[in-house]
């Protein structure tokens, strides 16, 4: 696990290592997969971009204010994430299924 420390240094903010990647919203229905509900509103596609998309995409995210550190280590995980979806590797996309 990774941290971001804020301006106070007794907060901090925790964040699981970066290995996110989203399901397009056609796979998650032809896989039966049942929508996202939030407060009662039915989701299909949560997260998907468009519920037409039929490619997945890697979602990743930095934030101002992050140490150099922290800025190196989001970079040493986007570059190992790159890595296995180049190599094929794709047994922890989530649904362990290939994302293409």
């Amino acid at each position: 696990m990774g941290e971001f420390h804020n301006a106070e240094p007794h907060v901090h903010f925790h964040f699981p290592p970066l290995r996110r990647v989203v399901v397009p919203a056609s796979m998650e229905a032809r896989k039966g997969q049942p929508a996202k509900v939030v407060a009662g509103v039915r989701l299909p596609g949560f997260n998907s971009h468009s519920l037409s998309s039929k490619e997945a995409y890697l979602n990743a995210a930095a934030a101002i204010g992050q140490t150099p550190e922290e800025v190196d280590l989001f970079i040493k995980r986007l570059d190992k994430v790159l890595t296995d979806f180049k190599r094929g590797d794709r047994s922890r996309s989530g649904t362990g299924e290939p994302t293409t």
